[in-house]
């Protein structure tokens, strides 16, 4: 009887360890999905401008650029895609499948993508802040610290 009483509590011992072990794997899948919109961001901007580059005069256009492609408008600013604002278009938050995320227009420079469901979305999410001149990258930021 005190040998399965024992085998009872060294059960329940494990099982409180493992399970504050596993309790965190919702915040790893938060972030897991926040660094892959960033991965999407920048795979985006970078065929975006790859394609700019070699069209000419998007290559050499400072400021706004109307680039049709793939039967799409696109907005292009200093030769990366717009951030969001409302000129018309398509910019980077319809040009990437957001699907998860709630697109947030933090200011006519930056989009933010919160992710839907985070204890809070404003701190688990990715802003991608657009050139703001010709020879500049978009300024692509993880902020996990809310996931």
């Amino acid at each position: 009887m005190i040998e399965l009483i024992m085998v009872i509590v060294i059960l329940g011992i494990l099982a409180t360890t493992l399970l504050s072990r596993f309790a965190d794997l919702g915040r790893d899948a938060r972030i897991a999905a926040v660094k892959h919109m960033e991965g999407t961001l920048k795979t985006a901007a970078a065929l975006l401008h790859s394609v700019c580059m070699i069209k000419t005069p998007c290559a050499t256009t400072a400021g706004f650029f109307y680039l049709p492609y793939d039967g799409r408008t696109l907005l292009i600013n200093n030769t990366y895609p717009e951030a969001g604002d409302v000129i018309g278009g398509d910019q980077i938050d319809t040009i990437i499948t957001q699907s998860g995320f709630a697109v947030v227009l933090a200011n006519n420079l930056t989009t933010r993508f919160d992710l839907i469901g985070a204890p809070n979305p404003a701190t688990c999410s990715v802003a991608y802040r657009q050139a703001v001149s010709l020879g500049e990258e978009p300024t692509i930021t993880v902020t996990i610290s809310g996931c």
